[in-house]
């Protein structure tokens, strides 16, 4: 188990939710020698089914945060799992710590804390708000 890999994830991946799930638990299995449960363990561990762990690890290839080397991994009763590789670098500023706080002076993005709406009140700001708004930290 990796709680550094668990905690790069946490902190600096793009996917969201049920992706991002998938992508904790590849994390949660690295080790010294690579991260290697199978799809079939993933899918135990998440409650998804095996089909939506595929499409998440597609997703997650598609995005550049994993890559596989197939049939790369432990030997499981004559079958072999794949190898996963987690792609997820500190971004500049980040202390490396296990919080990966952002340094003084840098800048990080803001997730999840502006919603955008339909419709046409005078607070809707959906046109004019950036995915991309930064804070001080």
């Amino acid at each position: 188990m990796s709680s550094k890999a668990v905690q790069l994830v946490a902190h600096h991946s793009k996917a969201k939710a049920t992706a991002r799930h998938v992508l904790m638990i590849i994390a949660f299995f690295d080790g010294d020698s690579g991260s290697w449960p199978s799809q079939e363990t993933i899918a135990r561990h998440t409650g998804l089914d095996t089909r939506t762990v595929k499409r998440m690890i597609k997703y997650l290839l598609e995005i550049g945060e994993l890559d596989v080397i197939a049939n790369g991994g432990g030997s499981n009763g004559g079958r072999r799992s794949n190898q996963y590789i987690i792609l997820i670098d500190c971004p500049e500023g980040c202390d490396k710590s296990y919080l990966h706080r952002m340094k003084r002076g840098h800048l990080r993005p803001l997730r999840g804390h502006l919603r955008q709406t339909s419709g046409t009140s005078t607070t809707d700001f959906s046109d004019t708000v950036s995915p991309n708004i930064y804070i001080l930290k």
